[in-house]
């Protein structure tokens, strides 16, 4: 699964449009094939949800614009979360060019009323934008949940709230 997936994305699948393996998979009702394939059992509450991860593809259409519009003339880089669920913490970051980006705090756990162990929590807790020197704290607003679809020592897959499908690789594996 995790092949097929990161191979479809790497072709540029996904791209003006197009959905990769992941969003085929969900979009077409066999979201249960992903979910069956997935090697780790209860994986909010795995040690290896915990790490730095890519975005490799992503269905949310805000981080998508902030792709391909940059940030007031500085070009977008990545786009990368930093999970730590013993300690509560989530980052997700946008980068750009010039030390330029948009990060986000929040906290993160387990969802204790989930049985499957595939959903996580979340809450804003801080925002800030860099543009070049100047840095500006946003209002962080937001709170929700996340359901792991598939976990392994190399890719997550994972869907929202709103129904946004995220494709991560973790950094260094």
């Amino acid at each position: 699964a995790r092949d097929l997936v990161l191979d479809h994305v790497d072709r540029g699948h996904g791209k003006r449009g197009r959905k990769p393996a992941a969003g085929l998979l969900v979009a077409t009702g066999t979201r249960c094939n992903l979910e069956a394939l997935n090697p780790t059992a209860e994986p909010a509450r795995s040690d290896g949800f915990s790490a730095e991860w890519e975005c490799r593809w992503t269905s949310e259409k805000e981080i998508n614009f902030a792709r391909t519009s940059g940030l007031f003339g500085l070009a977008w880089e990545r786009t990368y979360q930093t999970i730590d669920v013993p300690r509560g913490s989530l980052t997700n970051v946008l980068a750009f060019e010039k030390g330029g980006e948009l990060r986000v705090e929040s906290s993160i756990a387990p969802d204790e009323d989930d049985a499957d162990g595939k959903r996580f929590v979340f809450s804003f807790s801080g925002c800030a934008l860099r543009w070049k020197s100047v840095e500006v704290p946003l209002p962080p607003v937001g709170r929700g949940w996340g359901e792991l679809l598939y976990l392994d020592g190399e890719m997550r897959v994972q869907r929202d709230v709103r129904g946004d499908l995220l494709i991560a690789t973790r950094v260094g594996a």
